[in-house]
């Protein structure tokens, strides 16, 4: 005896909606917002200036205005070229990066100051970007961070995946682009 093939009527009836709404509405509640702002600032020009505001303190780093994800979406997709000239002048004006750092960063504001007439159409590879390999920093710099991470860890040193994640940010803050895989390794050689 054959089963009854379900009807596309039955399958609908079967399918919880709520657990799809719990789903869709966080992923789609900031778009949302955005495209509401966006279109909101088309027609007031105080959200315009908000929005200026709104692009410039994002690009920094220090600063959080702790505004909805939509409405920092929709100011930067409003003001985005503002948003990257004030990148690149922070960018110029920050001192003591180091060399490797110094040069990416050229690349990227290179990339991100190429407009064509079709909008950004460049390809980043022309300029090297992303950066084929870093240097590896020296042994003595990753034994600092290693020593570092035992003496502010402590106990915790030994706890999966956080001295990993303490050295790579150690390496990051000195100016070194590595690997996960490469922190690991210098982990493991350290202990034997």
């Amino acid at each position: 005896m054959k089963k009854k093939q379900p009807s596309p009527e039955d399958i609908l009836k079967e399918i919880e909606w709520s657990k799809w709404l719990e789903i869709l509405i966080p992923t789609l509640s900031p778009l949302l917002i955005a495209i509401a702002w966006v279109t909101l600032s088309k027609f007031d020009k105080k959200v315009q200036t908000l929005n200026s505001l709104i692009a410039i303190a994002e690009v920094v780093p220090s600063v959080d205005i702790g505004l909805p994800k939509g409405v920092v979406l929709g100011a930067l997709y409003d003001k985005g070229d503002e948003a990257i000239a004030t990148m690149v002048t922070i960018m110029e004006t920050i001192e003591e990066i180091p060399g490797a750092i110094t040069v990416e960063l050229e690349k990227l504001k290179l990339l991100l100051m190429e407009q064509g007439t079709e909008g950004y159409d460049i390809d980043p590879e022309d300029y090297g970007w992303p950066p084929d390999t870093e240097p590896e920093p020296p042994d003595s710099v990753v034994k600092q961070c290693i020593d570092q991470a035992v003496k502010d860890l402590g106990i915790a040193y030994y706890f999966p995946g956080l001295a990993p994640a303490w050295v790579l940010s150690c390496l990051l803050r000195k100016g070194y682009t590595v690997s996960k895989s490469f922190v690991k390794r210098k982990l493991a050689e350290s202990l034997i």
